[in-house]
């Protein structure tokens, strides 16, 4: 291959590489499961939930790090999703004062739409933080996740969560939040990296811009 054919591609993948300062990713998979139901249910729709007592339901959320380069690049994370209803038993219904935990786990080898999945992992242990949830429907809940790492606890570009509830104060609990299969894309679950952020380039961004040099280099060398 000509040194310059060479030097051209070199400089594509350059181009089509992007950097940032903050990247938002929304989950390949996201769903809710019954864990406490025999056998288990998990079920994806337009939202996730989370409620504590005797149902138990656990939220798991899936995401894909492969475009990120370099995970030494990230210097901070932060889960969000949107709230849409909560509700307690008795006369706090409404009234939401749960609070939800954030765990992950390295096995990433879940479904979405298996409803049965067995295969439905369980946390790690390490908790990475606790949201208070004492706001009312229609807000977004945080959750920051320095304490994960990135380095060794990333397998094959997989990051899952596990929410779940073990709060019992005031009885049953519910807390609702959007899915990606919502409507309401702006509203979809998201993982909010931050730091000096090298992206992969999109294959199709990358071929597209090679083929056009590719194109130019033998137009110009034609003339010759």
């Amino acid at each position: 291959m000509k040194p310059q054919i060479v030097l051209s591609i070199i400089l594509v993948y350059s181009l089509a590489s992007t950097s940032s300062a903050s990247v938002i990713l929304n989950p390949v998979e996201d769903a809710h499961r019954l864990t406490d139901r025999n056998p288990p249910v998990t079920t994806n729709v337009s939202t996730i939930n989370v409620v504590n007592s005797a149902w138990h339901v656990q939220t798991y959320l899936k995401f894909d790090l492969s475009q990120i380069s370099d995970l030494n690049e990230v210097t901070s994370m932060t889960l969000r999703l949107y709230e849409t209803t909560n509700g307690q038993s008795g006369s706090n219904f409404g009234a939401d004062l749960e609070i939800i935990d954030l765990y992950f786990t390295t096995n990433h080898s879940w479904d979405e739409t298996d409803r049965e999945a067995p295969s439905v992992p369980t946390h790690n242990g390490q908790l990475l933080d606790s949201f208070n949830n004492t706001s009312a429907p229609g807000s977004w809940h945080s959750w920051d996740l320095s304490s994960y790492d990135l380095e060794n606890d990333v397998v094959d570009s997989k990051l899952t969560l596990i929410l779940l509830s073990n709060d019992f104060r005031y009885g049953w609990n519910m807390t609702t939040y959007i899915s990606k299969e919502n409507e309401q894309a702006e509203f979809w679950p998201q993982l909010i990296l931050e730091g000096n952020i090298s992206l992969v380039p999109e294959p199709s961004a990358f071929i597209g811009m090679a083929c056009s040099t590719l194109l130019l280099i033998g137009f110009r060398g034609g003339r010759k």
